[in-house]
């Protein structure tokens, strides 16, 4: 698939050459389907399949996106791989792994509760209204502040998600979605 995905990566930089190139990953993410083809669920979890079904045409304006650049990404491996004293040398700002800016989330062991900020920007052409849709996974509860929001056509929001471990297994995956 990844030939496939690289050369969406390349048309819609066509479309939209003023998209940055993880402007064009989260569309292709977001713009994704959890169904194949045929209409069929795709087997597995997102740890299997992981956005889903890429669909080109739904990329294209998928709405919202998620951005980040090369401070962001190397402040995420500083808080994963990397240590803080190499970012802390050049003053950049430690991400954790579950605050990059992405549209993916993943906590590692909740046993409490973890608030998570992202930040999106409209790709539509009009003023528009989101509101969240909440699927928490069994066990846990999510809540999104803001709920629902307006953002004009080239703006950027900041929301966040709170999630709370009420009851779900220490150690075992468990996945929703924010749509």
């Amino acid at each position: 698939s990844s030939p496939h995905i690289a050369g969406l990566g390349a048309w819609l930089a066509g479309v939209h050459p003023d998209w940055s190139p993880m402007m064009i990953k989260s569309s292709l993410m977001t713009g994704a389907s959890r169904f194949d083809n045929m209409g069929m669920p795709l087997q597995g979890t997102p740890l299997d399949f992981g956005s889903g079904q890429v669909r080109p045409t739904e990329s294209i304006n998928p709405g919202l996106a998620y951005d980040s650049n090369i401070i962001d990404w190397i402040g995420y491996l500083c808080g994963t791989e990397l240590g803080p004293d190499f970012c802390d040398a050049r003053g950049i700002p430690v991400l954790s792994a579950s605050n990059l800016n992405y549209p993916t989330v993943s906590i590692g062991a909740l046993a409490g509760s973890r608030t998570i900020t992202r930040t999106v920007t409209s790709t539509s052409s009009a003023t528009e209204t989101y509101n969240a849709v909440v699927e928490a996974p069994a066990g846990m509860s999510v809540s999104v502040s803001p709920r629902h929001f307006t953002i004009a056509a080239g703006g950027m929001k900041t929301f966040s998600m709170t999630i709370t471990n009420a009851s779900a297994a220490l150690g075992e995956w468990t996945f929703g979605r924010v749509t």
